[in-house]
């Protein structure tokens, strides 16, 4: 389990180790000072901060962080709730804190997400996946416009260089919206291998690959465990632009289960960018693609994490009796049991980490303007 904080060894005269998560609550915690906060909001806003406000939004990271602690030193009966309830404090945090005229009281009080149905989904334990909830006015639409539903990435480009890229996806039109359980899991690529084996189905989402040279070519690569995964299949559900050209050959990679990877690529042309599919960053720094969902809306990752984290809440806190069979184990039904302690696992190393990054990626947007400055 991934634990904010916790005892830190280290041998006498030696340098003490800090975890990677460790470092990513050690840096969050900076956000439970009113003061630092009011600083920084006025270096990435251009304002100042009203100390209630500051307040509101030094409690939320701090309930938040209290929240996560919990969750890690809980069971897998009560664990999901604990998380679910740290993923909206850190959320409120960062909508506050993006957004110059919203202060606590002017929050939302829905999480906006509703559950639909699932006392009639549930009476099937192998329904699991199927299990909906839908957008409603709150929280979760809230997170989405004050982070631009983005997804950050690196394009690696020839001679060792590399630069970043954002894409955009669009926040309007979403409430009434419904996802299913089962969609958003295949939309994980941390998860990939562990939904395959889990549900029998394919992913929608991959890791991946992306070159471009300074000749405006581009290529992407999608890589899949699975030979039966096709091209055309990657081309269909990922949405891969059709000026992005199939590759001659699809490589078998020398690895002991046999990964295959499909290439796509364009040449000379200036607006690659607008050619991609929906492309993402991963903990260890390489890249995943990932499908829309069917009623063409895209999420980016940290809006796909909430949503993953509402659903496992829900399930847990709502629904026990199957939740106990959907996470022990030994009973119809918990064919989801990997898949859904891996989520629980990826929510506790990756949301607190996203969020951090939304906040800092504000600070030095703000301080490369003001280094561009004559």
């Amino acid at each position: 389990m991934h634990r904010p904080f916790g005892n830190v060894e280290a041998d006498l005269g030696a340098e003490i180790m800090v975890s990677e998560d460790q470092q990513i609550w050690v840096a969050l915690s900076a956000y439970e000072s009113t003061d630092i906060v009011s600083d920084l909001y006025r270096v990435t806003q251009g304002r100042e901060l009203s100390t209630t406000w500051a307040r509101e939004i030094a409690s939320s990271f701090s309930q938040g962080r209290e929240y996560f602690e919990a969750a890690s030193a809980s069971g897998p009966l009560v664990r999901p709730v604990l998380q679910y309830y740290g993923v909206v404090a850190l959320s409120r945090a960062l909508i506050q804190f993006a957004q110059r005229n919203v202060g606590g009281a002017d929050l939302p009080r829905s999480h906006g997400i509703v559950a639909e149905l699932w006392d009639e989904t549930l009476k099937d334990p192998k329904s699991s996946l199927d299990i909906a909830l839908k957008v409603t006015n709150g929280t979760f639409s809230a997170l989405a416009k004050a982070t631009a539903n983005k997804d950050v990435f690196t394009v690696e480009q020839r001679f060792g260089l590399s630069r970043q890229h954002t894409l955009k996806w669009p926040t309007d039109g979403w409430e009434g919206a419904t996802f299913t359980l089962g969609q958003v899991l295949a939309r994980i690529a941390d998860l990939t291998q562990v939904y395959l084996r889990s549900t029998k189905r394919f992913p929608l989402a991959f890791p991946a690959t992306l070159t471009a040279t300074p000749q405006d070519n581009v290529w992407l690569g999608v890589v899949n465990m699975h030979p039966d995964i096709t091209g055309s299949y990657l081309r269909h559900e990922l949405g891969i632009h059709d000026a992005l050209k199939d590759s001659l050959a699809t490589l078998a990679l020398n690895r002991p289960n046999g990964i295959y990877q499909h290439s796509f690529y364009a040449t000379y042309t200036n607006d690659w960018a607008q050619l991609l599919p929906q492309l993402e960053s991963l903990p260890d720094g390489s890249l995943a693609v990932s499908a829309a969902f069917p009623n063409g809306i895209r999420l980016s990752r940290l809006m796909r994490l909430f949503l993953m984290s509402a659903f496992l809440g829900f399930y847990c806190r709502y629904y026990p009796s199957p939740w106990l069979i959907a996470i022990q184990g030994r009973a119809q039904g918990d064919f989801i049991m990997p898949l859904v302690r891996a989520a629980m696992d990826l929510i506790d190393g990756c949301f607190p980490s996203l969020i951090l990054g939304e906040l800092e990626g504000r600070l030095a947007a703000v301080q490369g303007k003001d280094s561009d400055s004559p």
